[in-house]
């Protein structure tokens, strides 16, 4: 969903001659996967907060420390990328969302997820960093769900309306923060539920209600598509996991290998799909073919500097 959200549904960040060729000619179906693909964001962090939901109460320690480890792993993908932009490439063209500024502050600003020069896809890291170390306050309010819920409710309407205004303050997106805790929320929140399990509702009515909405948003508001799939996260979860329970035991391994490397494929293929080799990446014209393309190189780079990575992790006696 992620791959191809940044490969299709964001067409004014394909430069030419980059392009890519419809399966279908004349159908956009490409576009309207892409735009959909969006729904992976709401997915990960509805994931995350009924993952923290389930396990042991989180202490500011244990939430500091899953902090650190998350941050740990962008370390080095952004420490690399700073060092590559600076020896090679520089200040990169205006309008490519990307700079590599000569500044330490700037650099390192970046590095603590202060700022988000190298990509503007990692603006997440923040976003994702603060839930983290937040959920000590969060998650005991589950024990109050109503009360949860309708905070949870107010702050994404308060960071919607402070995104709309473009109010900001300072180096932290407040706006976002508000904004993306009502997926985590949820999951916290359904995580409670007798039996700590998924809403045992129809899948393909969960569908059919996304499908509806998607094509009266289209039709009406595009802008407010995004907002859309935020709120309908626990519809995704309820169809994504219907259609992966239908899989062979070979699909089930392949997206099992694939989530292994979730975080740094999110990490690194920006960097292929627009700003060092989009030329490459949409060479193969064929809307699957570039999908498959950007999968595998991103894969061939995040695959050696994960086991690099883990073997330093495994030798200091950390967990990765």
């Amino acid at each position: 969903m992620m791959l191809t959200h940044h490969l299709f549904g964001l067409p004014t960040l394909i430069r030419p001659p980059a392009e890519y060729l419809p399966l279908i000619p004349g159908v956009p179906v490409e576009f309207w996967l892409g735009r959909l693909g969006k729904a992976c964001v709401g997915v990960f962090l509805f994931l995350s907060g009924y993952g923290l939901a389930c396990g042991v109460p989180p202490t500011w320690r244990r939430a500091g420390s899953k902090a650190l480890r998350f941050w740990g792993m962008y370390l080095p993908y952004a420490l690399g990328v700073w060092v590559i932009g600076q020896i090679w490439f520089g200040e990169m063209r205006a309008g490519q969302n990307l700079r590599f500024s000569d500044d330490w502050l700037t650099g390192l600003a970046n590095l603590l997820t202060i700022r988000f020069d190298f990509a503007y896809e990692w603006w997440f890291a923040q976003t994702y960093i603060l839930l983290i170390l937040l959920s000590p306050l969060i998650l005991p309010l589950t024990a109050r769900p109503r009360l949860l819920a309708v905070l949870s409710v107010a702050g994404f309407l308060l960071g919607a309306a402070l995104d709309v205004k473009g109010v900001r303050f300072g180096p932290v997106s407040l706006s976002n923060l508000l904004i993306w805790q009502l997926p985590f929320v949820q999951g916290a929140l359904i995580a409670r539920l007798p039996g700590r399990a998924l809403p045992q509702l129809a899948a393909p009515a969960a569908l059919a209600v996304l499908l509806v909405l998607f094509g009266l948003v289209e039709s009406v508001a595009p802008a407010a598509l995004t907002p859309v799939l935020i709120v309908t996260a626990p519809l995704w979860v309820l169809v994504l996991r219907a259609g992966i329970a239908r899989l062979p035991d070979v699909g089930t391994r392949a997206l099992v290998f694939l989530g292994s490397y979730s975080l740094a494929l999110w990490l690194v293929h920006p960097f292929l799909c627009y700003y060092f080799a989009q030329g490459l990446i949409y060479a193969p014209r064929l809307s699957v073919l570039v999908l498959a393309l950007l999968l595998i190189t991103s894969l061939m780079v995040v695959i050696p500097v994960e086991a690099a990575r883990r073997t330093v992790l495994a030798r200091f006696g950390r967990a990765p």
